[in-house]
This record gives C-alpha cells, sequence and structure tokens, in this order.
C-alpha cells in the first residue's frame, strides 16, 4: 500500500492571509516547497492563488513500497455553519 506525510502547516499559513491577496493576479505563487528528508515531495509544491482560490500541487512519493507516486491538490471549501480557520 505505501505512506506519506505531508505538512499542512504551509498551506494552512496561506489560508490565514487570504484576505488580503484579492489583488494578486491569478497564477501567483504565494509559496514554494522544496522536497527534503523532511517531507515526500517528488518535486517543488507551489501554493499558488488562482481566481479568488489557495490551492496546492504535490507529487508524493510513497514510502514502504518499490516505487510509487501520488498526485494531490490541496484545496479549501467553507462549509456552512462551521468556524473553520477561524475557530483557531
Amino acid at each position: 500500500m505505501g505512506r506519506a506525510e505531508i505538512d499542512l502547516k504551509p498551506y494552512i499559513a496561506a489560508l490565514k492571509m487570504a484576505k488580503g491577496l484579492h489583488n494578486l493576479p491569478n497564477n501567483c505563487a504565494l509559496k514554494r516547497i522544496k522536497p527534503s528528508q523532511n517531507n515526500c515531495l517528488s518535486n517543488e509544491s507551489s501554493i499558488i492563488w488562482e481566481n479568488g482560490k489557495i490551492t496546492q500541487d504535490m507529487r508524493i512519493k510513497l514510502k514502504n513500497v518499490e516505487c510509487g507516486e501520488l498526485l494531490i491538490q490541496l484545496d479549501w471549501n467553507e462549509t456552512p455553519n462551521c468556524k473553520g480557520l477561524e475557530s483557531e
């Protein structure tokens, strides 16, 4: 099966500053995360501002398997009646 670990802290930090980003152009990279010994990234991952949303595409190397990578995209969606990030 394999396993992988990702660090959500940079993405959450970008979400918290989103209110001040509305003047940025589309496809603006807010932060770039490089692969390291401390993460499972196969290549650099950027947190992007696009059409009023913040997304992050990641290519993750799976551990405990012969080979394998996983492509994922993080995308925050507000849920009605949920405090979300404001509850922190």
